[in-house]
């Protein structure tokens, strides 16, 4: 890791879209049909709001306090002791967000690539790749990922291109049946990936123009919303809503249904080699994030020393925070949204408020 990390504002608008889409690929079409059913793709789109409000609040906090992250902001706005507080709510957050991270994409690739493998071995291998990307820093990160998106959209139009003849626009109707209840109830989840736009809160800071950061984030959290509400509409136009809500990742299952005349047929590699390298990324930034926060909670100047004691602790809770895929699945729907919101849109509102209402008394003062 570099002590002074300098990425574009472009470069931050395609990070935003990979790490928002990267795991929600694959577990969000089944999440937003649980009750939602047909409306689910809805349910998406309502959850890309919330994404773009914490876009524009971690914005204008960064330009409020220019050069400072939210770890150090935090102190300024609450005071030393509140601001460590709320420094170490995040550092313990990203930790474990970072270990889900690490075992959905473990587990994914047993079930999918290599069941006869242990989750072990597995998750292993994926630590040594992501360990090095992190400790190279997040330049090297971000520009991968540019690489990593040509990629990715090519994969898109390939899937698109060859299943428009076996999606079923009837299958999305009648759209609101239920109301919107439902529709709301399902949007919890995906309000959580969105929200993950709060990480800029901690690397605005290497954005070479720090006011274009607000413009260039809001494009990747709606761009983000617009594809994962498309893949969500896909799955659901070919397997219809009760099928997609049972169905273990759908969106692959999505590619594997594929079949041109028999000549076009197990094209799932055009879907997967994209999704590991774009999971690859999001583990590598949120990884990243974690080592940085913590190195600034602790006072450590040498960032680096802290990549392979975090990556023990990521690596350990990745193994041990869930039984099975099922106990994961069922956190991601019911829990993941209901945990996630509090700290990655409340704290950001919590501390704009306090950051107002302070200035504000000391202008009239």
């Amino acid at each position: 890791m570099r002590d002074k990390e300098n990425i574009s504002g472009r470069q931050l608008t395609l990070l935003l879209f990979t790490f928002i889409i990267a795991t929600g690929t694959l577990f969000v079409p089944s999440i937003v049909v649980q009750n939602a059913k047909q409306d689910g793709w809805i349910s998406v789109l309502l959850g890309g709001i919330p994404g773009v409000i914490v876009v524009l609040i971690v914005t204008e906090l960064g330009l409020r306090h220019p050069g400072d992250s939210l770890m150090e902001y935090s102190k300024t706005i609450l005071g030393k002791w509140p601001g460590k507080v709320i420094g170490l709510v995040y550092v313990v957050f990203y930790i474990h967000i970072t270990s889900i991270i690490v075992r959905e994409i473990s587990s994914t690739v047993q079930g999918i690539l290599l069941p006869k493998s242990r989750l072990e071995v597995i998750t292993i291998v994926i630590f040594i790749g992501v360990g090095y990307s992190v400790n190279r820093g997040l330049e090297t990160i971000t520009r991968a990922n540019v690489l990593n998106l040509m990629v990715t959209f090519l994969a898109i139009f390939i899937v698109f291109a060859l299943l428009i003849k076996d999606m079923d626009p009837e299958l999305l109707t009648p759209v609101l049946a239920q109301g919107i209840g439902p529709v709301l109830k399902d949007s919890i989840s995906p309000v959580g990936w969105f929200c993950e736009a709060v990480s800029i809160a901690f690397i605005m800071p290497f954005i070479n123009k720090p006011n274009e950061t607000r413009r260039c984030a809001i494009i990747g959290v709606i761009w983000a919303t617009v594809t994962l509400t498309f893949m969500a509409a896909l799955v659901i136009m070919i397997f219809g809503p009760e099928l997609t809500s049972i169905i273990r990742f759908p969106t692959y299952r999505a590619v594997r249904y594929i079949n041109v005349r028999e000549y076009i047929q197990r094209v799932e590699i055009t879907f997967l080699i994209p999704w590991i390298i774009s999971n690859y990324i999001k583990m590598g930034f949120f990884y990243y994030i974690s080592v940085l926060i913590t190195s600034k909670w602790f006072n450590i100047e040498k960032t680096k020393t802290l990549v392979v004691p975090v990556g023990l602790v990521i690596f350990s809770l990745s193994l041990t925070l869930f039984d099975n895929s099922v106990d994961l699945s069922l956190f991601l729907g019911q829990v993941w949204g209901l945990y996630a919101i509090p700290i990655e849109l409340g704290i950001p509102i919590f501390l704009l408020a306090i950051d107002f209402i302070r200035k504000k008394e000391k202008g009239s003062g």
